[in-house]
């Protein structure tokens, strides 16, 4: 499930257009976007690239690997992903949103893109509106986005690099233990063949997977990722009637939900940015029901 494999969006993608075909056109216009952040993962990935220390005693206080990192070490990543992926967002966006699209590129050297990276990471959001005041019709809220965009694939491609360190590592949070975010999606982790071939864990063990950096770790099964909250009582499922091993964990203690997959049920296994394109239909029934998602994506800010 490594959050850099472009083959496994390719994939997920084709498979969700032929189990879903009212989702084709959707596919169809932001499979570029993904691909090419998928294959940008890939190639920093098999490049010398910066990676920060794996704290085990920060870790343990809660605090991630990415706290107080300075992104200027990843400049030349960001200015490569700010040039496959720009053009592409440009795309996508429209104009009226973005009017100050065709300059925004050479707006955006690689020193500011390493100050909106740090940016985000730090949730600083002054940081955003002051870029965006220097800029020609780039709002602050579209700076966002973008630098979401950019960074993701070079902060794959860090978690990539980690490996074993950062999957290790005693993490029992609801944010990710590599950059802090939230995540986008849960998921179940399939049955787990032992070094005896005739004993299989039962799998079924929850994950989840960050919105920004595409890590995954384990997390309590019983627990509201945004809030922390237990209480079974406030805690629903929520399914599809045709596909119940993909759902929907609402918390009603804090009004949030989180989707999640079941992989014990999915063969071959999707690629987790990828499945979230299809199932947008949860996202809707969420919706309806008052909840909102504990992280805002492109997917499930599509209204229905």
């Amino acid at each position: 499930m490594a959050a850099t494999d472009s083959k496994a969006v390719a994939t997920t993608l084709e498979s969700i257009a032929r189990i879903r075909p009212a989702y084709q056109q959707l596919i169809k216009t932001f499979s570029p976007l993904m691909a090419a952040q998928a294959e940008l993962a890939e190639t920093f990935a098999k490049e010398e690239i910066f990676i920060p220390e794996v704290d085990a005693a920060r870790l343990s206080q809660g605090v991630h690997v990415l706290a107080g990192t300075t992104c200027t070490p990843w400049i030349p990543q960001l200015e490569t992903s700010a040039r496959a992926i720009l053009p592409l967002l440009g795309e996508l966006i429209p104009d009226e949103v973005w009017p100050g699209k065709k300059d925004c590129m050479d707006e955006l050297p690689g020193k500011v893109l390493a100050q909106l990276a740090e940016a985000r990471l730090e949730g600083n959001d002054k940081i955003f509106q002051d870029v965006a005041d220097t800029l020609d019709d780039t709002s602050a809220p579209v700076l966002f986005a973008i630098t979401e965009n950019i960074l993701g694939p070079v902060l794959s491609a860090v978690a990539a690099k980690l490996g074993d360190k950062l999957s290790n590592a005693q993490w029992d949070k609801g944010h990710c233990p590599m950059c802090g975010s939230l995540p986008s999606i849960a998921y179940l982790s399939r049955k787990d063949q032992t070094s005896l071939d005739q004993l299989v864990g039962g799998g079924g063990k929850k994950h989840l997977h960050c919105s920004l950096c595409g890590n995954n770790w384990a997390h309590r099964r019983d627990a509201c990722p945004a809030c922390g909250n237990t209480d079974q009582k406030k805690r629903e499922l929520f399914y599809a009637e045709d596909a119940k091993h993909e759902r929907i964990e609402a918390c009603n203690e804090c009004g949030t939900y989180c989707l999640c997959i079941d992989l014990r049920e999915c063969d071959p296994i999707p690629q987790l940015d990828a499945v979230q394109l299809g199932l947008i239909h949860l996202d809707v029934i969420a919706k309806d029901k008052k909840l909102a998602p504990i992280v805002r994506t492109t997917w499930n800010s599509i209204e229905s």
